[in-house]
C-alpha cells in the first residue's frame, strides 16, 4: 500500500522553487555562454567609449578654452583679421564647447571693428542660437545686432535688440546704456512715447547711474 504524499510546507515550497529557478538560470547560461559572454562584452567596450569619449570632451572643452584666451590677444591688439583665422579656427575644431562660444562672440566683434556687418550679424546670431549661455555675452551679442541694425537705418528692431541686452542683464554695468540706446532708435523711428517711456525708466531704476543726466536731457528734448 503505497504511503499518502507528504505535504509541502511553505519553506520547502520556496526552497523548491528556488532550486528550479537556479537550475533553469544555470542552464540557460549554459546554453548561451557564448552569447553572452559577447553581451558582456559589448557593455563592457560601450562604458570604456562613454568614459573616453567624456575625457576627450573634457580635454576639448580646455584646449578651447586656452585657445580663445590667447587669441584674444589678437583681437586687444587691433589684428582683427589675424584673430578672425583664429576664431574660424577654433569654432571647427571644438564646436559645442564654451571655448567655441566665446570664440564666436569675439569672431562677430572682429568682423564688426573691420566693418564686415553681415559676417558679424550672421556670426552674432549663431552665437545666440548655439552659445547662449552666459548672460553677459548674450547681452553684449544683442548689443551688438543692435548696432548693426542701427546702422542700417533699422531704428525699431535695433531698438528691439538693445531692450533684449538690458532684460538679459539688468544688474550689468551696461544696462542703462542699451536703455539709453533703445530710446535713442525709437526717437529716431519717430516714435516719441516708446521713446519717453525708456528714458523714464533709466531715472526710475537708475537714480545715480552716470547715464541719469543723458537720459533727463532726451526726455526734455521730446
Amino acid at each position: 500500500m503505497l504511503k499518502p504524499r507528504k505535504k509541502l510546507t511553505k519553506q520547502q515550497l520556496k526552497e523548491d522553487k528556488l532550486v528550479t529557478t537556479t537550475y533553469k538560470v544555470n542552464e540557460f547560461i549554459t546554453q548561451h555562454s557564448r552569447l553572452i559572454t559577447y553581451g558582456a562584452v559589448a557593455v563592457a567596450a560601450i562604458v570604456l567609449f562613454s568614459v573616453l569619449c567624456v575625457r576627450s570632451g573634457r580635454q576639448a572643452s580646455r584646449n578651447a578654452a586656452t585657445e580663445t584666451t590667447m587669441s584674444k590677444f589678437e583681437f586687444y591688439t587691433g589684428r582683427y583679421e589675424a584673430a578672425i583665422e583664429k576664431f574660424k579656427s577654433i569654432l571647427d575644431q571644438y564646436e559645442g564647447t564654451r571655448g567655441a562660444g566665446e570664440a564666436a562672440y569675439y569672431l562677430a566683434l572682429s568682423h564688426l571693428a573691420l566693418g564686415n556687418r553681415e559676417e558679424a550679424e550672421a556670426t552674432f546670431k549663431l552665437f545666440l542660437k548655439s552659445y547662449g549661455k552666459d548672460r553677459i555675452l548674450v547681452s553684449a551679442a544683442h548689443t551688438g545686432l543692435g548696432t548693426i541694425l542701427e546702422d542700417q537705418g533699422q531704428f525699431e528692431k535695433a531698438a528691439d535688440q538693445y531692450i533684449a541686452a538690458y532684460k538679459v542683464g539688468k544688474d550689468l554695468f551696461s544696462a542703462p546704456q542699451n536703455l539709453i540706446n533703445a530710446g535713442r532708435c525709437f526717437q529716431s523711428a519717430g516714435l516719441a512715447g516708446q521713446a519717453r517711456e525708456i528714458y523714464q525708466s533709466v531715472l526710475d531704476h537708475y537714480a545715480y547711474s552716470p547715464l541719469r543726466a543723458d537720459a533727463e536731457n532726451r526726455l526734455a528734448g521730446l
